[in-house]
């Protein structure tokens, strides 16, 4: 799926850049922006139908933008284009965009404003020179624009940066499992968890060889956490209870498996879960041993009431599998790849 995501985008990508709207990207390009965590890919339908990446020096840019045409006027470029910029807010940094006539209300929308060209870097004042297709720079049909948290649509919590620690102390571990014990005893879960336990339950995570734990941190505070590993039939079986989706997995290829994503009630809607879910999956499709990253499938499983994480699921490629689990049967499966 990731492979022909990638295809797809970078087509989106040809076409606009034939119109002189932006540089062409090829499908190896696209993920490699994936891969690292730079490019941000919408899902609808099981296909990939936007995109936007991100491409830092002296300021953090935002650019590649395209929307498949038959999923226009949904608000699609907005949703990425926010998660783009929100995901790689730093506050020592301008957060830019060149915009054209079309594209210019859209940022504008989501807090961008327009600055005057000359404030531009002289590297991209170059390319505009360069280009004359549409005027020449700087009575060209590009608009510079700086991302103002302020005047955007969006609150101002939702702009303020956090970390993701990669490699967890007991410390860090202790903190999420009390994050762990308040966010599964809520709707729809319901599940009551001591704090040892939910360590446990972390620490084993860990405690596989290519387990990944990945901790979104705000001045010392726990936002969310997500985690997961490679998985195999035999330990699928007995995590699944049995579940008949064991064979229907092409059990040749890597399995990821994603095993927790949890956020902090009073951080939801920030996109934190979606960030956590974006470099897990990432870090997921990397963990096949000397297998290409685009034979890893990722798996996971969630209570099927749990409607803000099939979104963010869904967003990422997941598809439902319509696979309940035997012993919880308000949980079902889904797939990528």
């Amino acid at each position: 799926m990731k492979a022909t995501g990638c295809k797809r985008i970078a087509g989106f990508i040809a076409e606009a850049a034939e119109k002189g709207l932006m540089l062409p990207k090829t499908p190896d390009e696209v993920e490699e922006l994936m891969e690292a965590c730079k490019g941000f890919m919408l899902y609808r339908d099981g296909q990939a139908v936007s995109f936007a990446a991100v491409y830092e020096d002296e300021q953090i840019e935002i650019g590649s933008v395209v929307t498949d045409p038959a999923y226009r006027h949904q608000h699609l470029a907005s949703e990425t284009v926010w998660e783009a910029t929100q995901q790689s807010w730093n506050p020592e940094k301008k957060t830019v965009a060149f915009t054209n006539e079309a594209s210019t209300q859209l940022f504008h929308k989501i807090g961008f404003r327009e600055l005057p060209k000359a404030q531009m870097p002289q590297s991209a004042q170059e390319l505009c020179k360069a280009c004359g297709e549409f005027g020449s720079f700087p009575n060209c049909h590009c608009h510079y624009m700086c991302f103002d948290g302020q005047t955007s649509r969006f609150n101002q919590k939702a702009t303020a940066p956090y970390s993701i620690i990669r490699n967890p102390d007991q410390g860090d571990i202790l903190a999420t499992a009390q994050l762990f014990c308040t966010v599964f005893g809520e709707e729809p879960w319901n599940e009551s968890f001591e704090v040892e336990e939910a360590v446990s339950i972390l620490n084993t995570i860990l405690e596989h060889d290519n387990g990944v734990l990945l901790i979104a941190t705000r001045h010392g505070k726990v936002l969310g956490a997500s985690g997961g590993f490679l998985i195999d039939h035999d330990e699928f079986e007995v995590e699944s209870s049995g579940t008949d989706l064991g064979h229907r997995i092409d059990w040749s290829r890597p399995v990821f498996y994603v095993d927790e994503l949890f956020v902090d009630p009073s951080e939801r809607g920030q996109g934190i879960g979606s960030h956590l879910t974006h470099m897990l999956c990432a870090e997921g499709m990397h963990k096949g041993p000397e297998e290409p990253a685009l034979s890893v499938q990722l798996l996971l499983r969630t209570d099927a009431e749990a409607n803000p994480a099939i979104h963010v699921y869904q967003n990422k490629g997941f598809v439902n599998t319509n696979v309940r689990d035997n012993k919880h049967a308000s949980r079902t499966y889904f797939k990528r790849g």
